[in-house]
């Protein structure tokens, strides 16, 4: 996602926080290669797709997981265990 590209993740509670299906990425059912398969083969086909997720996912990644202020959050946490 921080690359700029789209994912294909499956259900699991936590990568619906990160994934909307269709959007920015697929989400597919575990234990199930065949759809795994297709999308696959769809992200190889459609380049604006691919271009669409991956611009998608560099921006939720810059808004939400910015690498800055997660460690400034990380710096509180520490300062306030030492004290």
């Amino acid at each position: 996602m921080a690359c700029g590209l789209p994912v294909i993740v499956t259900e699991d509670p936590d990568n619906r926080y990160w994934i909307k299906d269709g959007i920015n990425g697929f989400i597919i059912p575990i234990k199930n290669p065949e759809i795994l398969a297709k999308r696959i083969i769809k992200l190889v086909n459609y380049k604006n797709l691919r271009k669409e997720m991956g611009e998608r996912n560099r921006k939720l990644i810059v808004e939400k997981n910015n690498y800055y202020i997660e460690m400034s959050k990380m710096e509180i946490i520490y300062k306030n265990i030492c004290n």
